[in-house]
């Protein structure tokens, strides 16, 4: 069974797949070589040609500067890709704590419409299951603050983030291809995964 997170920057997506990983419960998914990422892509090509291309073609409108893109491209497509295509290839409970899913935020530098954000999630790959991350805001701000967040530009942009979190969250738990479970980032292990 393949679990991927998905919430906002600083919610505890990798501090709770770090967890479940720690406790046993399932394994996350990490690119470890450069091999490993070409390989992985390649096999997510193959199987998924149409949705590869239309997935670059979002990267390439919606990325911004060619640094941005070349960002973007490696960590929104390439890794992604990867992730999801390796998940596949292993057993018991695999969680991925980003994934393609998590490019809903992370593509759009500006707030996007519903039916824009519920097209964009028409072609991602799906896992067994979606976890929609929560954590307090205040929380959640602390922690971004203690990672360097704040300045003008990326308050902005953390505004179009949140602005589409909120958009794409009632998409996705309507989406009938997708198994959606809402959890807060603080809830006991035991409890998630008996």
């Amino acid at each position: 069974m393949i679990i991927e997170l998905f919430g906002l920057p600083g919610s505890g997506k990798t501090t709770l797949a770090r967890a479940l990983e720690k406790e046993g419960k399932a394994t996350r998914v990490r690119i470890v070589s450069r091999w490993e990422l070409i390989r992985y892509n390649l096999i997510f090509i193959a199987k998924h040609p149409v949705r590869s291309v239309v997935l670059l073609g979002y990267v390439v409108r919606y990325a911004g500067s060619l640094p941005l893109f070349h960002t973007k491209f490696m960590n929104l497509i390439l890794h992604h890709n990867a992730k999801y295509e390796k998940a596949h290839s292993l057993s018991g409970r695999i969680v991925i704590d980003q994934g393609h899913f998590q490019n809903l935020l992370s593509l759009f530098e500006q707030a996007m419409s519903a039916p824009m954000l519920a097209r964009y999630v028409s072609w991602l790959p799906c896992p067994d299951e979606l976890w929609i991350c929560a954590m307090p805001q205040s929380e959640r701000v602390a922690r971004l603050h203690s990672r360097g967040y704040g300045g003008a530009s990326e308050e902005r942009v953390l505004g179009a983030v949140i602005t589409n979190y909120e958009t794409v969250v009632p998409i996705l738990s309507s989406d009938t291809r997708l198994r959606v479970r809402s959890i807060s980032t603080d809830t006991a292990i035991e409890e998630l995964l008996p």
